[in-house]
């Protein structure tokens, strides 16, 4: 299978691209489509399910040992939680605005700095405000912090809401979260309109974290291969498999423009059709891979044989994604996208 992988890699990386000395440019619908079908569609997502996260906090909280409703608050956590998954396709405009990706959810986390803050607020003897909160810094109300607050310790976890502190503090965490949702939406419809540049750098960037920081981190790659399960993102909440597909299908609606004009439309357009099969496929590959696994990717990570092999296989599929984008599609188009947050890593 793997040599399998490497030979469509090295077809692909010869193959794919027809180069033209001249394209026309992209006609001014592929931006305006990709804020109207993609990027808007994504943000109000994301707000509809940090709103409901919102108030199922607020039930569970009215009942904190009823086990049914905590289970719905894990839930809604969850869907939140892919929602913004989605989000990470686009990493341009709004988003970059006073780090609000990193406050609403704070990855990689090498140093558990989350954690440590979390644990500082529950053990203070006053009670908790969103003011204290905030003292700890923006990470302390975002995802990253509901994750822990819900799903550790994973035993036992209901049975930490009975004094009624880890309520307090998921009460104040989740309203700021459907705040900075909707902000977010708020300030992306009049946000300044990103360039091909900005959209295919943000595709590009994208792919690059799935396959370094999201998998490749966990698998050693850059640590003597050294497994490192909780270098996983949304490992306690057992998300990091789900979070890796959220990513793809938000990639995909902003390559595609989602039903209207997108990169999928101006590659056939420049006579690219091919280059745009192959990426539309390897999107589907790369899901197909996730959905393969039948345990958490912490657990996969640690195993051997068949779920092991699942691992490496996710992580070539990541790699043939990234080439696509960040070679092909770049080449395709005459694009030049410059440095990324990873670059110097």
């Amino acid at each position: 299978m793997l040599k399998k992988t490497v030979a469509l890699l090295s077809l692909c990386l010869s193959s794919c691209v027809t180069f033209a000395a001249e394209i026309p440019p992209p006609p001014t619908q592929l931006i305006d489509d990709t804020l109207q079908y993609a990027v808007i569609p994504i943000y109000q997502q994301f707000v509809e399910q940090a709103t409901l996260l919102q108030k199922q906090v607020a039930t569970f909280c009215a009942t904190p040992n009823d086990t049914a409703q905590f289970s719905a608050t894990q839930q809604a956590f969850h869907a939140t939680l892919t929602a913004w998954m989605r989000t990470q396709a686009i990493r341009f405009g709004a988003v970059k605005l006073h780090n609000m990706d990193s406050k609403i959810l704070f990855f990689p986390d090498r140093k558990d700095t989350v954690k440590l803050k979390v644990t500082t607020l529950l053990n203070a003897d006053t009670p908790l405000t969103l003011a204290q909160v905030e003292k700890q810094g923006s990470t302390a109300l975002g995802l990253s912090a509901l994750e822990i607050l819900l799903f550790e310790p994973a035993e036992q976890t209901l049975n930490t809401f009975a004094d009624g502190k880890r309520c307090a503090y998921i009460n104040i965490a989740s309203t700021a979260l459907a705040q900075d949702a909707n902000d977010l939406l708020t300030q992306a419809k009049s946000a300044e309109k990103p360039t091909i540049t900005h959209i295919v750098a943000s595709l590009i960037e994208l792919t690059e974290i799935m396959k370094d920081s999201k998998l490749g981190a966990p698998l050693g790659r850059k640590n003597g291969n050294m497994i490192k399960p909780f270098f996983a993102e949304s490992w306690r909440s057992h998300a990091s498999l789900t979070n890796l597909q959220a990513n793809l299908e938000g990639l995909q609606q902003v390559y595609s423009a989602g039903q209207g004009y997108g990169l999928d439309d101006y590659l056939k357009a420049v006579k690219q059709d091919e280059l745009d099969t192959e990426i539309q496929q390897e999107i589907q590959a790369t899901i197909q891979a996730i959905q393969a696994f039948s345990v958490p990717l912490t657990e996969a990570l640690s195993a051997k044989g068949e779920e092991r092999a699942k691992v490496e296989r996710l992580f070539f599929e990541l790699d043939i994604l990234t080439r696509l984008f960040k070679t092909n599609l770049t080449e395709a188009l005459h694009i030049t996208t410059g440095f990324n947050s990873l670059d110097g890593d």
